[in-house]
């Protein structure tokens, strides 16, 4: 089976998250040579603007422990040199090459240092399709074992092939993956799609026969269950997300 087969047969839509994931990792691996994916998401391209939006962001990793415990967890995404090529609009970002061919802030080459101290230094991060223009979504590949010139190459060569596999994976898990991390009862959706709509408490609770101490309980469920700092920011995950 060629590779574009084998990319488009992989993924189901019925699939697990899990299950996806593990047939990413298989065929990255063995078409691509790839060692470790790093995954992510978030709602709000704004988020961005603030100090500690790595912490927002919805991720799901390979990448080794112990590398992302000496980078300083997933907060080393902030100062990740590729991550901002994205966020400018980037379609794509080779990694060594980013490093090579850009300034970059000391925390980026503290960054760029400590990936090359463990073999993390060869790869590329690719820019997925957002949510409708409102989130951001991104996927690593790092390739171990590789070195930077057989990446170049293999990239010159397979670049097509890289996206198909990201977008496809992508295609199949990012709604479960949302579905399995953020869980709504009908109450709570409710209550959120009734406030995108701009209704206040007590309009809300009269809305569904509830009284205002019950409807902000609610939505501090729901705030909790979308890993919202604020009840706006609840809302819009969910109108973003598909939830309402």
């Amino acid at each position: 089976m060629s590779c574009r087969d084998d990319v488009l047969s992989a993924f189901s839509s019925g699939d697990a998250p899990d299950l996806l994931w593990e047939k990413l990792h298989a065929v990255g691996q063995t078409h691509f040579g790839f060692s470790a994916i790093c995954y992510g998401f978030t709602h709000s391209k704004e988020i961005f603007a603030s100090p500690g939006f790595a912490s927002r962001l919805h991720v799901k990793s390979s990448f080794a422990e112990h590398y992302i415990e000496q980078a300083g967890g997933f907060d080393f995404i902030e100062h990740d040199a590729n991550t901002h090529a994205l966020l400018r609009g980037k379609p794509h970002s080779v990694w060594q090459q980013t490093w090579a061919t850009e300034e970059l802030t000391p925390g980026q080459a503290h960054q760029r240092n400590i990936a090359a101290d463990f073999g993390m230094n060869v790869g590329v991060s690719v820019l997925l399709p957002d949510f409708s223009g409102r989130g951001v979504a991104g996927i690593c590949f790092a390739a171990e074992g590789i070195s930077a010139a057989e990446f170049e190459a293999l990239w010159a060569e397979r670049s097509h092939d890289v996206k198909l596999l990201a977008s496809a994976f992508d295609a199949c898990a990012r709604r479960p993956m949302i579905a399995d991390e953020m869980h709504l009862t009908p109450r709570e959706r409710d209550v959120l799609a009734y406030a995108a709509a701009g209704l206040g408490g007590k309009a809300i609770a009269d809305k569904l026969g509830l009284q205002p101490k019950t409807v902000f309980n609610t939505m501090e469920r729901a705030r909790k269950g979308l890993h919202a700092a604020s009840t706006i920011e609840a809302t819009a995950k969910a109108f973003v997300f598909g939830l309402i």
